[in-house]
C-alpha cells in the first residue's frame, strides 16, 4: 500500500504528467469535486480509493469503506428517492445497499 500522507498530492501530480491517458482528466476533475461536495480530507479520500482498488482486504471489512458509503448513499437517494429527501436517516451496508429509507417499509 503507498503511503497516505501526502497521497492526493502525489496523484494530482501523476495526472498532471499523464493527461493523454484515458481517464486522467475525469479523475482529476474526481477527487477535487468529492472532497468538495463530501467535505472528505483529500488523502484519506484518494488512499481509500487506492485500497478498494488494491483489494487486498477482502473478504474484509464486511461493509462498504467510509468514503465509498457515503457516494454511493448520495447516489442512491438522488435516484431512488429524488426530492424532497426523506428525513429518516438511512445506511448502506452491503444487504441493504439497494434500499434506502425511502424503498423500505417504514416498520425497519
Amino acid at each position: 500500500m503507498p503511503q497516505a500522507k501526502g497521497i492526493a498530492g502525489r496523484l494530482d501530480a501523476w495526472l498532471k504528467k499523464h493527461a493523454d491517458l484515458p481517464g486522467a482528466e475525469f479523475l482529476g476533475a474526481l477527487v477535487p469535486w468529492a472532497v468538495r461536495k463530501f467535505g472528505f480530507d483529500q488523502d484519506k479520500f484518494v488512499h481509500e480509493l487506492v485500497d478498494s482498488i488494491i483489494g487486498d482486504n477482502y473478504p474484509v471489512p464486511d461493509r462498504m469503506l467510509v468514503h465509498n458509503e457515503q457516494i454511493v448513499h448520495e447516489y442512491l437517494q438522488w435516484a431512488m428517492c429524488g426530492e424532497p429527501r426523506p428525513k429518516a436517516s438511512s445506511s448502506c451496508t452491503p444487504s441493504r445497499a439497494a434500499r434506502p429509507r425511502c424503498a423500505t417499509s417504514s416498520s425497519r
